[in-house]
């Protein structure tokens, strides 16, 4: 096990201790001398007969297009069979539209529908899915089943699914790691990254040299990543995936009413569109190679691959500046800083449910969320303290909303 240094963080024997996990034939000469580039390509684009536009996915050297299809549960109040087939027309009609990116995973339970929608057309996609465990065994019968499911013998990435709760683990927690090795001397699987919302952990992650991508939120409020970590990861050559570039959907005036400012705000926001003003901003940024868009229904596929190779304009920034002003205050950015809890509640955790609970509708998927947290870290461990509030850059009122997010999800 790697040794540490008295505050508990990796020293640099341990990247070196890490490395040596992976053999020379996995990883390659080109990935082990990326971690000492001076600056790699960035994400350049190029254009298809269709409009649709097409940045570079570092070192995978993968053209995706700048709008990529995220399958993550959605429409959860539609019979099942009439969800499979929506979902299967509207992943068609994207790959139609130039989408070229499915992102996927078992826990979205969505896969096989991809491998409904991609039969016959394999190679026109590059395909995503999650890893659901860090225990190598475990995580390959679930690869396993993932290829079963989307009908396919090899996927393209593979992204570990926020199971790391330590910048630390990435290094003593070699599961994952030793899976993908496996995966990929037997052809089933050609990249690896790691997917999650902890921008730390991202960054001790892809300075491994192991994982060729990553995803994470980013927005118009979310823009931690930028500070670092998308600089980094151009500098290793490590492809930047963004989800969430909407704020997750996050439209509280659906939520609340009686708020004058907020009930202009909504008209304001559905006269302007406010869906285009996120993703042109979050394009914007080079770094970044594709945006995974939950898309439900056809008309989401036609305004949202439309924005391909779109500017951000003055009226979009004053927009996004508008809605920022408004709902800033009621919206975790999860930067942590509310970390750590006297009581070890998870408190960014706890926000992030209610957001899926609220704003995603995914009300179901919340409480499963809520119900696998070890019982020390949820909400009811809140002793109304209030030691995080001060903390937290945007002054939400945490103590509250831990009080209903117990209430609505225990």
């Amino acid at each position: 096990m790697p040794k540490k240094t008295q505050e508990g963080a990796p020293k640099e024997m341990d990247r070196r201790e890490f490395l040596t996990l992976v053999s020379a034939s996995t990883l390659g000469g080109s990935i082990l001398s990326a971690i000492d580039a001076l600056g790699a390509t960035p994400a350049s684009a190029s254009t298809s007969t269709h409009g649709m536009k097409y940045r570079r996915l570092g070192r995978t050297e993968m053209m995706v297009s700048e709008i990529a299809m995220g399958c993550s549960p959605q429409g959860q109040k539609t019979p099942e069979v009439e969800y499979f087939q929506k979902l299967t027309r509207v992943i068609q009609m994207a790959i139609d539209r130039g989408v070229n990116l499915i992102d996927t995973a078992p826990t979205y339970f969505s896969e096989k529908m991809v491998g409904a929608a991609i039969k016959g057309r394999r190679d026109k996609v590059y395909i995503a899915t999650k890893a659901e465990s860090l225990d190598r065994n475990e995580l390959i019968r679930g690869v396993e089943q993932s290829l079963r499911d989307l009908g396919t013998d090899y996927i393209d990435l593979l992204h570990e699914h926020a199971h790391y709760e330590t910048a630390e683990e990435v290094f003593t927690k070699s599961g994952f790691l030793e899976a993908c090795e496996k995966l990929k001397r037997d052809g089933k699987l050609r990249f690896s990254g790691i997917s999650g919302h902890n921008v730390n952990i991202h960054i001790e992650a892809i300075k491994t040299g192991y994982f060729d991508t990553f995803m994470i939120p980013y927005n118009y409020l979310i823009r931690q990543p930028a500070e670092v970590l998308f600089p980094l990861a151009k500098k290793l050559d490590v492809g930047a995936l963004v989800i969430k570039p909407m704020t997750g959907n996050f439209k509280p005036w659906e939520q609340m009413s009686g708020d004058p400012r907020l009930d202009d705000l909504k008209l304001a926001f559905n006269q302007t569109n406010y869906a285009r003003a996120s993703i042109k901003w979050a394009l914007s940024n080079q770094y970044i190679a594709s945006l995974v868009i939950g898309m439900e229904f056809e008309r989401d596929v036609i305004e949202d691959t439309a924005l391909a190779g779109e500017r951000i304009t003055e009226d979009d920034e004053r927009l996004l500046a508008v809605y920022a002003s408004a709902v800033g205050a009621d919206y975790c950015t999860m930067c942590n800083k509310c970390l750590p809890c006297p009581e070890g509640v998870a408190i960014p955790d706890m926000l992030r449910f209610m957001t899926y609970h609220d704003n995603y509708g995914h009300r179901e998927r919340a409480r499963r969320l809520y119900a696998q947290l070890p019982v020390l870290n949820n909400a009811a461990r809140c002793t109304d303290c209030g030691d995080c509030e001060p903390r937290c850059p945007v002054k939400i009122p945490i103590v509250r909303k831990l009080r209903a997010a117990h209430a609505t999800l225990a």
